[in-house]
């Protein structure tokens, strides 16, 4: 691999990100053909190694390039890799540290790295300079086989991570308010149990609602048991029994 060097790319306000897509340059290569391509392939989901892999597999079938995307995963890297040549089946795997080109970008201000036949991109904090937790924190690169690097695949590349990582953000948020929606249907059917069991309780032992929510209360504590599961018991039977103080 060449020595590494940094590359300067103009990151204008308009597209995600900031970054600014070219228009077909004068070697044939057509950056907004290549994004439309790609970004239909891109798979919306909350897990990062199915969007960034669509994003690999599809960059590199689209660009005739060999592609990869390291992810910090606490202590350890998970690699996706996918490369243009026949055969070339995708791979998923697990490796100890960043690969040297990641492990420079990461550690500088996130400016793109390139080499004679090479180049690669940040993912995530060091990319945006903020942290978020529903982003994680890697590296994009592409790697030319039998020719140069273009210097013209930076920006459709930067603007794809960008695409790739807003849909991995709106579908861990989606995700995040489904589960709040859920857990605040089971507090509710919780809740409707609670206050159907001390009606029962009230009108079985002729006592007035805080004293029935007491005897519940005292019913799971002694138990060990969950109070909506003390009130179901309470609903199922008409009866409540409260157990010895273990």
């Amino acid at each position: 691999m060449d020595t590494l060097e940094a590359s300067s790319v103009s990151s204008p306000n308009g597209t995600p990100n900031g970054v600014r897509v070219s228009a077909p340059t004068s070697t044939g290569f057509d950056p907004v053909a290549l994004i439309k391509k790609v970004s239909a392939d891109l798979v919306r989901s909350a897990d990062p190694e199915k969007v960034f892999g669509s994003l690999v597999s599809a960059y590199a079938e689209h660009s005739a390039t060999s592609c990869t995307v390291e992810l910090l995963t606490g202590t350890s890297v998970r690699v996706l890799r996918s490369s243009c040549s026949a055969g070339g089946d995708d791979v998923v795997n697990e490796q100890p540290s960043l690969s040297p080109g990641a492990r420079q970008l990461l550690a500088g201000d996130g400016a793109p790295l390139a080499g004679a036949d090479w180049f690669v991109l940040p993912i995530g904090a060091v990319a945006s300079q903020a942290a978020d937790d529903e982003v994680p924190i890697g590296a994009f690169s592409c790697q030319f086989t039998n020719r140069r690097a273009d210097s013209c695949h930076l920006e459709p590349a930067q603007y794809l991570i960008s695409l790739a990582t807003e849909l991995l953000q709106a579908e861990r948020r989606l995700a995040k308010a489904l589960t709040q929606v859920a857990n605040l249907e089971i507090a509710l059917h919780s809740n409707r149990d609670i206050g159907t069991a001390i009606g029962i309780l009230m009108n079985a032992h002729l006592v007035t609602q805080d004293q029935a929510f007491t005897m519940l209360r005292t019913a799971s504590q002694h138990g060990h048991r969950k109070l909506r599961d003390i009130a179901n018991d309470v609903i199922f039977t008409g009866s409540l029994s409260i157990p010895a103080k273990s």
